[in-house]
């Protein structure tokens, strides 16, 4: 019994659904099943059977019923078991487990049936997953090739003996010719990647995998164009549906430039051929991918380069010209150009002295054979000195392969470059060195002329603007912040209304901090050594003075930095749990009960869960801290519909808010403190330094809600609302 298995893809089970048996495909079934499936399983010559994940027959097509014989009243009930050979039931079981367990996409198998009449046959089983919305996989197609007429015709030729050998010859073959293609697919270095009629990749190699960045589990079964720039599956969708319905890839085998799409989003250009081949299950696509990223970036380089040549030999055929001319008025003025050229020499030797440039040549040993006097100006040293040394020795180490570049050079190259230079005194200074090789002086030398520029002031001066610009722009972002911030949230008069709290809060600990300075300078002025431990306790007091300033410093931060929220769907009741469980430790230490009530109406709603549980926590640590021991804290949610005088006075503008309240019993909050409750550095906030309700307000405000308060011998009460429904607004919910 021959077996041949595909590479292993889906690792999940999938449910099936109940099974419905009929000998078409049942109503049930249909809206699951493209209707070019329905006529094809329906009409087809071929026997076929849709089989659940229970190993129940859902549906046999007529060729299926006269091959096994079965009439129409006879059909329901069947499982595999009932029309398979009882020997060969377990081998065909087994491979329907792993086929619905998601261990392989589809399996081929050989074998015995069972007639209605007891008769057994023997046929080639194929068997495929059904996908029905791209999720499920609820149902497996199985092909029946009943090939009993082709073993009589081979038993006519051969003995029994004969036929068996053959048969096991035959399937080691295969099974052999499977492994080889197999390891070939693998051992390939380029991508290869099968895909079955409906687009999904049935086959992926290891080269796939280092070239897209999936396993094979990630892709098997997934959509091709997973792998595709989304602005080529719009186009690669119409072309399957044409090549399955026609049955022929009208590009096939022809080498196509497109760019591939890898796991991590980048694209990178690829050569794909792709070869089409037809069986009875339908079309497959074998693609072979090649990636050019390489390629295309050398023939970048290449056209690059020959750009540049053509540029040269542009410069050097005008050289050429101008070469050729000046000859031929050498030839004709010969005395009146030996005399010009003599003259020449002595303005060219008087501007060599005087060009600001240092002038060098370098032999091919890369050592100075020619310096002009700004070298000994560059470098801080005797031009007898420079001279049959080598540049490299001159320049930083960091940098010396680049002046070995130099050397490497064909003639007539030149070479561009700054680079960065010690002097006698091991100062570092910029150059920018230009030079170019010249052929040979007769004895086969090469030699290297240039000129090399001092930048080095250029360069500092480029290191201080750039410094200077990075400073103007921060001080200009801060400038356009503080603006942006006094015109855009209006706190310009809190920030003043203010002041004079913050100038008490920070002078408290400035004064301890100069107290114990001061007496650290005097100690130290009188060089008292036995006073060690009273100076690290006055340390010690200092840094926590300091710790103390930044704290008042960060919460004023705080208090004028415009929020910001990034609103998504949220149950707030988990919200408020979680800061109750953070808080139980404090609760207990205070004897203080909780009386919780979260109403059903409330649902999730559209916030920042963890700016809204700055809120909760802000709220809930006052309403400890105000609670005597031993009281009960209330909190309370719900839906509120607020009437059209609130709506008007608030400038609400939602219909529907989630309502939160927290309620402590501790004393009554004066009217003074109250009308200042929400402002920073409040007296009624007698913890920590008085910013809390006012971040929570802020944080309130940011969500479009509102937040109130209210006071009386019972105890105190805050209230939030937020927003339960935005105009304009559609919720959704995030993944």
């Amino acid at each position: 019994m021959g077996v041949e298995q595909e590479s292993e893809g889906l690792s999940t089970r999938v449910p099936c659904e109940a099974p419905v048996s009929r000998n078409t495909l049942s109503e049930e079934f249909q809206p699951h099943i493209p209707a070019p499936f329905r006529r094809m399983f329906e009409e087809s010559p071929l026997a076929a059977a849709v089989v659940s994940g229970d190993n129940e027959v859902i549906a046999l097509n007529p060729s299926l019923s006269r091959m096994l014989g079965l009439k129409q009243n006879e059909l329901t009930g069947l499982t595999l078991v009932d029309i398979i050979h009882p020997e060969d039931v377990r081998d065909g079981l087994e491979l329907a487990e792993r086929l619905f367990g998601g261990k392989i996409p589809h399996y081929k198998i050989q074998l015995r049936f069972m007639r209605k009449s007891g008769q057994p046959f023997r046929a080639n089983v194929t068997a495929s997953l059904i996908r029905d919305d791209g999720t499920r996989i609820p149902y497996s197609l199985h092909i029946i090739e009943d090939i009993t007429e082709l073993e009589h015709s081979v038993e006519s030729d051969e003995g029994p003996g004969e036929i068996a050998a053959g048969k096991g010859q035959a399937e080691r073959a295969l099974r052999e010719s499977n492994e080889r293609i197999r390891a070939i697919v693998e051992a390939a270095n380029d991508p290869i990647i099968g895909a079955d009629s409906s687009g999904h990749i049935v086959m992926w190699n290891s080269a796939a995998t280092s070239t897209f960045g999936y396993s094979a589990e990630e892709v098997i079964n997934q959509p091709v164009n997973l792998l595709m720039p989304e602005r080529f599956a719009a186009v690669h969708e119409p072309a399957l549906q044409r090549a399955v319905e026609s049955g022929r890839l009208y590009y096939s085998k022809r080498v196509r430039e497109v760019f591939g799409r890898r796991k991590d989003g980048t694209e990178f250009p690829v050569e794909v051929s792709i070869s089409a081949s037809k069986n009875q299950l339908g079309m497959f696509f074998t693609a072979i991918i090649r990636d050019i990223t390489e390629r295309k970036q050398k023939d970048e380089q290449l056209r690059k380069a020959n750009e540049e040549l053509e540029s040269r030999v542009a410069e050097r055929t005008a050289e050429l010209v101008h070469l050729n001319e000046n000859l031929r008025q050498e030839i004709k003025q010969r005395e009146r150009i030996e005399e010009m050229l003599r003259n020449s020499e002595l303005l060219y030797h008087t501007l060599v002295e005087e060009v600001p440039d240092v002038i060098f040549v370098l032999d091919k040993a890369g050592r100075f054979t020619y310096l002009n006097a700004q070298a000994q100006k560059l470098l801080g040293r005797p031009l007898p000195e420079l001279l049959d040394t080598p540049l490299v020795s001159y320049v930083v180490v960091e940098e010396r392969d680049k002046i070995e570049s130099i050397f490497r050079l064909h003639r007539d190259s030149i070479w561009d470059e700054e680079i960065r230079l010690l002097d006698a005194d091991e100062e570092m200074k910029f150059a920018r060195i230009r030079c170019k090789a010249l052929g040979d002086d007769g004895k086969g030398d090469v030699r290297f002329e240039g000129v090399m520029r001092d930048i080095t002031r250029r360069r500092r001066l480029e290191e201080q603007l750039k410094e200077s610009r990075e400073q103007l722009l921060e001080k200009i972002q801060i400038i356009d912040d503080l603006y942006a911030h006094i015109v855009e949230s209006g706190k310009a008069r809190a920030i003043a209304e203010h002041t004079a709290e913050v100038a008490h809060e920070l002078r408290q600990p400035l004064t301890i901090i100069g107290g114990f300075a001061r007496r650290i300078a005097r100690q130290l002025n009188f060089c008292n050594i036995t006073t060690d431990a009273g100076q690290a306790e006055a340390v010690r007091i200092i840094s926590t003075e300091i710790q103390r300033l930044e704290k008042i410093l960060n919460t004023l931060l705080d208090f004028t930095r415009r929020e910001s929220v990034s609103q998504q769907i949220a149950n707030p009741h988990y919200v408020i749990e979680k800061v109750l469980n953070v808080y139980q430790q404090v609760l207990a230490e205070k004897e203080l009960k909780l009386d919780v009530t979260f109403r059903r109406e409330v649902g999730e709603i559209f916030v920042d869960p963890e700016r809204f549980e700055q809120v909760v926590r802000n709220l809930i640590s006052n309403a400890i801290d105000a609670s005597p021991v031993g009281e009960t804290l209330h909190i309370e949610t719900g839906v509120s519909v607020p009437g059209s005088r609130a709506v008007e006075t608030a400038a609400l503008e939602s219909d529907r808010y989630f309502e939160m309240k927290i309620r402590n019993r501790g004393p009554a909050i004066t009217e003074e403190d109250l009308r200042r409750i929400f402002s920073p550095f409040s007296a009624a906030d007698r913890y920590g330094t008085g910013i809390g309700l006012a971040v929570s307000k802020k944080i309130v405000e940011a969500h479009d809600g509102s937040i109130s308060v209210h006071t009386d011998e019972t105890g105190t009460t805050f209230t939030v609302w937020l927003p339960l429904n935005r105009p304009g607004v559609t919720l959704q919910r995030l993944a």
